[in-house]
């Protein structure tokens, strides 16, 4: 019985052991740079494509923290999900290579290829176009117009996690719109902070703002995985906003958001099935099916709709959908 014991204290031990990150490597195009303890990240002095600090931002760790290996591995994991998520990148291949003179040590490289960062399409009368990596830091800048939509939505973000940017939206049709200056620190690669400064019209003009605290975070159980961003603001009146991933082994995924509006007291429950048909050729061609559910509880009124998509993207970058409702309204984007 004693050895039992000693066994499993024993395994409990080594099992829990920490490890050092020891240095980051990290392989952009055809750039590499090295961030380590005695110095900066260092590297190519004429980089092509997207800087080291913003592939950095994307983890949670640093050269010199203590991590147990297994969590390590979870991080890595999510690490790489980031930066598939991000669609900025065509590949990532991310991996834990342990020196040869040190056991507990441990050296992360992360291989990274450029994608596509121009962006351009249109809907229902617009069209727009934009540049979603500009310096290489993941800033963005996307311009629309049309009948019923003009937008002009930029982005900043500076090495030290924070960001600021404006976005100005118009609706010529129905004489409404806004525009939104807003300024942000991401505390960790999940979760950031945003005040926000914002001046609405419809027929007048009023001023409104708010705080905001957003989460998106992903939970890897085997060879499936659950993708949720969470939104909290406070502008002055509690929004709440929920959008829920599950995706399992099989070419099924369901998608779930949840929007509570306490300004106007409007609830939004909606449910997108998404079914992914493997095809000889690539891309792939996908149909997302998306009843959905809504409350209004000012002007109470209860409905249910169907929305049908065809997506077929064109090297992972662009696509084409086309919906409508039980109403007959229907709707098309190409991105």
């Amino acid at each position: 019985m004693k050895y039992l014991i000693f066994f499993f204290f024993t395994g409990t031990i080594l099992f829990s052991q920490k490890i050092e990150v020891n240095r980051i490597k990290f392989l952009i195009n055809d750039s590499e740079f090295i961030w380590d303890l005695e110095n900066s990240i260092s590297g190519d002095l004429n980089p092509s494509g997207s800087e080291p600090e913003f592939i950095a931002s994307f983890f949670r760790y640093k050269p010199g923290d203590k991590v147990e290996l297994n969590k390590l591995e979870k991080e890595i994991d999510e690490y790489s999900l980031r930066l598939v998520e991000s669609g900025l990148f065509y590949s990532q291949q991310i991996s834990i290579v342990p020196p040869r003179k040190y056991p507990n040590k441990r050296t992360i490289v992360v291989k990274v290829s450029d994608g596509f960062k121009y962006r351009f399409g249109g809907g229902n009368a617009y069209g727009f176009f934009g540049n979603m990596n500009l310096y290489g830091r993941g800033d963005y800048l996307l311009l629309a117009g049309g009948l019923n939509k003009v937008l002009l939505d930029y982005r900043q973000n500076a090495p030290n996690k924070t960001f600021w940017g404006n976005k100005l939206f118009i609706n010529p049709l129905e004489n409404y719109g806004y525009n939104s200056i807003y300024v942000g620190y991401n505390i960790s690669p999940d979760i950031s902070f945003i005040v926000d400064f914002k001046g609405n019209f419809k027929e007048v003009i009023y001023p409104s703002g708010g705080i905001s605290i957003n989460l998106k975070k992903n939970i890897i159980l085997g060879d499936h995985r659950i993708n949720y961003q969470l939104e909290n603001s406070f502008t002055p009146y509690y929004n709440l906003s929920l959008d829920t991933r599950y995706i399992p082994p099989i070419p099924i995924s369901l998608q779930t958001k949840f929007n509570w509006d306490v300004s106007n007291a409007d609830l939004f429950l909606g449910s997108y099935f998404y079914y992914h048909f493997k095809t000889i050729t690539q891309p792939p061609f996908n149909i997302k099916l998306s009843p959905y559910i809504f409350v209004e509880a000012i002007n109470p009124r209860m409905g249910v709709g169907l929305e049908i998509y065809f997506d077929v993207p064109i090297f992972t970058i662009f696509s084409l959908s086309y919906g409508w409702d039980l109403d007959g309204n229907g709707s098309f984007e190409f991105r």
